[in-house]
C-alpha cells in the first residue's frame, strides 16, 4: 500500500519488484520467501483490483511519428535533427524498449542493453543500404546470447530506418563502427548529451494532441507497439513472426 500510495507504483510494478526478490533468494539457494506469504499475493490481487486495467498505449505510426519530428524541427538544430529522426525510426523499425536507446531519467543508462555505435552496422550504397543491430542482450534474452535485425533501405521513405541511420553515421563519424565513439550510445544529441526518455515521450505527448489524441495513450512504448503492428499487418497477421522479431517472451504482444 505505502508503494502505490506514496510512490505512485502500479500493482504490477510492485509484482515484478517482488518477482525480483524472489528471484535473488533463489539464486542464493535460500528458496523463495513469498511462497509462504498468502496475504502479500492477496494484497497485490487487490491492488490490482482497485487500479482496474491500465490504459495501453496506442501504436505509433507514420503521422503520429512525422508530427513529433516537425515539432523537434522548431527546437533542435539541424544535426540534433538528424539524432531525432535515426532515435524515432530505430525504435519503431526495431522494435525498441525504451532502455534499449534512450536515457532513463533518474536510473541513466541501461549498459548492458543499449545499443551503442558499434552495434549498428550500415552496408552498400545509396539506395541500395542495409542496417543490421546487434542486440548485447535483451530482456527475453536471459543467456545474454546476443542477436541481431537487419532492415533493406526504402529510398524516400519518411520512416526508413536504415536512411536515417546512414545519415547519422556521416554526420557522426566518430560514433559509427570503429570510430573512437563506437563503444559509447549512439543516441546523444550533437554535444554529446543523452537523449532522454522523458523528452521522447514529451514529443509525442504533444504529437498526439496536435493530431486529436490523448496525450497519455501516445510514449515511448507507442513506437515499439506501432512497429510491431506494421510488421503484423505487413506479414498478414504471422503473430509468431512478430514475437520472434519483437524479442517477446509471450503472445502478449
Amino acid at each position: 500500500m505505502h508503494c502505490t500510495k506514496s510512490m505512485g507504483w502500479t500493482a504490477d510494478s510492485v509484482k515484478s519488484k517482488l518477482g525480483m526478490i524472489a528471484r535473488g533468494h533463489i539464486i542464493r539457494g535460500v528458496g523463495d520467501p513469498l511462497v509462504w506469504m498468502d496475504r502479500v499475493r492477496i494484497a497485490v490481487q487487490k491492488l490490482k483490483r482497485e487500479q482496474g486495467a491500465p490504459e495501453k498505449k496506442l501504436p505509433a505510426g507514420k503521422k503520429e511519428i512525422e508530427a513529433a519530428k516537425e515539432i523537434g524541427r522548431r527546437e533542435l538544430s539541424p544535426k540534433d535533427q538528424v539524432v531525432l529522426e535515426a532515435a524515432l525510426n530505430t525504435g519503431f523499425s526495431y522494435m525498441l524498449r525504451a532502455g534499449e536507446f534512450l536515457f532513463r531519467d533518474g536510473r541513466g543508462w541501461d549498459k548492458a542493453k543499449v545499443v551503442r555505435g558499434g552495434d549498428v552496422e550500415v552496408k552498400g550504397g545509396d539506395g541500395k543500404r542495409t542496417a543490421t543491430l546487434h542486440w548485447r542482450s535483451s530482456k527475453t534474452d536471459q543467456l545474454a546470447s546476443g542477436n541481431a535485425m537487419t532492415h533493406g533501405e526504402v529510398p524516400g521513405h519518411e520512416l526508413c530506418p536504415v536512411t536515417a541511420l546512414a545519415r547519422l553515421q556521416a554526420t557522426f563519424r566518430e560514433r559509427a563502427p570503429g570510430g573512437q565513439e563506437q563503444g559509447l550510445p549512439l543516441f546523444r544529441w550533437a554535444n554529446g548529451e543523452p537523449v532522454k526518455r522523458s523528452y521522447i515521450r514529451e514529443l509525442l505527448g504533444q504529437a498526439a494532441l496536435k493530431l486529436g489524441l490523448p496525450r497519455k495513450r501516445l510514449a515511448v512504448h507507442s513506437l515499439r507497439v506501432g512497429g510491431a503492428t506494421a510488421l503484423w499487418v505487413g506479414t498478414q497477421g504471422n503473430a509468431t513472426l512478430v514475437r520472434r522479431l519483437g524479442r517477446w517472451a509471450s503472445d502478449a504482444v
